[in-house]
């Protein structure tokens, strides 16, 4: 299973995972997800990212843009094909024979991600094709090893940016400069890079986050979610669940409130949590009235031309066509 990354043998497990429950196929998969960043404990979103504080002076406002389904439909389809296409550009790069150490270590990095990304993938699919015939133990083994498998990833990204994050900003920064010797400023760019690396950071979390919960994601799992809840909490999970339950168990709006509150002081998970509410947002249709509320209890601005649109509503909704104008 060391090459699951690559596309052939991912389709041959996801195919029999779409097949079959057996013992021995779950036993399997389970057994090598373990295996994947075993050295990194589960991220928690806590402690460990306080490293990232420094970092965040300047982030950009979290805002609800105003877009059309269908080109956010598009726009997605399109991520997908993307990540979908990642396997075959990471093999085609393998058989290049000419690669300095450099390009040797990311591509092993971009590689491992994939393999557990892929994992990922599969034990999601045991999940959710059988959910009403899976034992119980076995549904919950499998989520919980997606959950973690996720988690260790995250992890292995934040030690990877935080053993030297000086160092790695003024390598970028040199690299930029090598590139563009017109470049005066290194101060500003230095900030620039800074607030890059930190939504770098942010962008990874979030994302797999989003592929944690889209992987395990069912509306008949709800009370193997609520054990696994009972079992450990932490940010990291907490986000997890709710990215579930705005996927798949309806619009979850208190729980929002109370996880904004839970946030209060970690900038980190209060931006994810704002950016999980914007997807929402973006995928399924809700209320005006309800987006309003809650971007304005999570603090997420709202495009300036669905202001507008909100104040003419209300305009009209005061003026009644059936009576006159004065004179």
């Amino acid at each position: 299973m060391a090459t699951l990354h690559k596309e052939e043998n991912a389709s041959i497990w996801l195919f029999l995972t779409h097949l079959s429950k057996d013992p021995f196929l779950i036993d399997a998969i389970l057994t090598h997800a373990r295996a994947i960043y075993s050295e990194f404990p589960e991220a928690e979103f806590g402690d460990d990212v306080s490293f990232l504080r420094e970092f965040s002076n300047s982030v950009d406002t979290i805002v609800l843009e105003d877009k059309d389904f269908q080109s956010l439909k598009e726009e997605r389809l399109r991520r997908l094909d993307d990540s979908s296409s990642l396997s075959a550009k990471v093999e085609a790069v393998e058989e290049v024979e000419d690669i300095t150490e450099e390009t040797d270590a990311a591509l092993l990095m971009i590689a491992r991600m994939n393999l557990a990304i892929r994992t990922l993938e599969v034990l999601g699919q045991l999940v959710k094709n059988f959910p009403g015939s899976l034992k119980g133990t076995e549904k919950h083994d499998l989520i919980k090893e997606a959950y973690s498998l996720g988690l260790r990833t995250v992890s292995m990204l934040f030690d990877a940016f935080q053993a030297d994050p000086e160092g790695l900003i003024d390598f970028v920064v040199d690299r930029v400069i090598d590139q563009h010797p017109n470049v005066k400023d290194r101060g500003e760019l230095k900030k620039r890079v800074r607030l890059f690396m930190y939504w770098l950071v942010e962008a990874s979390s979030l994302g797999l986050v989003k592929r944690i919960s889209q992987a395990v994601g069912h509306s008949q799992l709800g009370e193997t979610y609520s054990d696994l809840r009972g079992e450990k909490d932490s940010n990291a999970l907490a986000l997890i669940d709710i990215s579930i339950q705005l996927d798949n168990l309806g619009f979850p709006e208190d729980e929002l409130n109370r996880l904004k509150k839970r946030f209060s002081g970690n900038l980190f998970c209060d931006r994810v949590l704002r950016q999980l509410a914007v997807q929402h947002f973006y995928l399924f249709p809700t209320k005006e009235s309800t987006k309003q509320r809650v971007c304005s209890t999570l603090g997420i601005e709202i495009g300036s031309i669905r202001k507008i649109e909100a104040k003419s509503r209300d305009q009209k909704q005061i003026r009644d066509p059936r009576v006159s104008k004065p004179k």
